[in-house]
């Protein structure tokens, strides 16, 4: 089969059979024409991957897994794949155990506001509410803390950015991508935070699509253009982020 061919039957863009190529998750064989040529087994590597992205699995592991489940049994495959999904149930845990204290923090803040009294003058300094607050934390460090996987992670960042339309903003780009590709977004933005605190994502639902809105002080564009290459060859006005 030809790339269109695959693209055709597989929904997955050319794109990103490229891509996979490169990473050496697909093999094609090279036509004396220099054509790529699939075979059908093709279609069931793809199904594989797609279904371990489905479960966030990065693309390094997926390639490893790959190989273990085209030549091994059933069984080592599985065994090599419970330890993975796993890790991927903490960090989602981790995940929800901070938005319960968050959504908790926020329902103590609107019973506290609830209570204090109507004011016809400005909130002061020692406004009853403003009083509680604790004081905000200190600007995290513009720096990263390159180690495993993160080089596996940026490129991870380009295959799910890919062909995605990118819109400049104050400090940072939105993408706009399909909400199929909601669950791996978050969980890259989620380990991308882990290494680097200075970048600030958001995420808002729009039907079938949502936007992703990256931005970084100005010391952090540097590593913003590594992880979304291209984003300042748009042309579009400069938009101001999301508050």
């Amino acid at each position: 089969m030809r790339i269109s061919q695959v693209a055709a039957r597989s929904g997955v863009p050319p794109t990103t059979l490229r891509y996979y190529e490169d990473l050496g998750l697909l093999r094609p064989q090279r036509a004396p024409n220099g054509y790529r040529l699939f075979d059908d087994e093709t279609l069931e590597r793809l199904r594989f991957i797609d279904a371990a992205k489905q479960l966030n699995l990065p693309l390094e592991q997926i390639a490893s897994l790959l190989s273990v489940w085209e030549s091994d049994p059933c069984a080592t495959v599985k065994a090599r794949l419970r330890p993975l999904l796993g890790d991927q149930l903490e960090q989602i845990d981790a995940g929800i155990g901070e938005l319960s204290e968050a959504r908790h923090a926020l329902a103590a803040a609107i019973e506290h506001l609830d209570e204090l009294p109507d004011r016809s003058e400005r909130c002061s300094p020692d406004c009853a509410f403003l009083a509680t607050a604790p004081a905000p934390p200190p600007p995290p460090p513009v720096a990263c803390s390159l180690g495993i996987g993160q080089q596996d992670r940026i490129a991870q960042w380009h295959e799910a950015l890919a062909d995605a339309p990118l819109h400049p903003v104050a400090g940072g780009v939105r993408v706009d991508l399909p909400i199929a590709a909601l669950g791996e977004v978050s969980a890259l933005a989620v380990a991308e935070q882990e290494c680097c605190p200075f970048f600030s994502f958001d995420i808002a639902l729009n039907g079938p699509r949502f936007t992703l809105t990256i931005t970084a002080p100005p010391e952090g564009m540097p590593m913003l253009d590594e992880l979304i290459p291209g984003r300042t060859e748009q042309s579009s006005p400069t938009e101001s982020a999301p508050r």
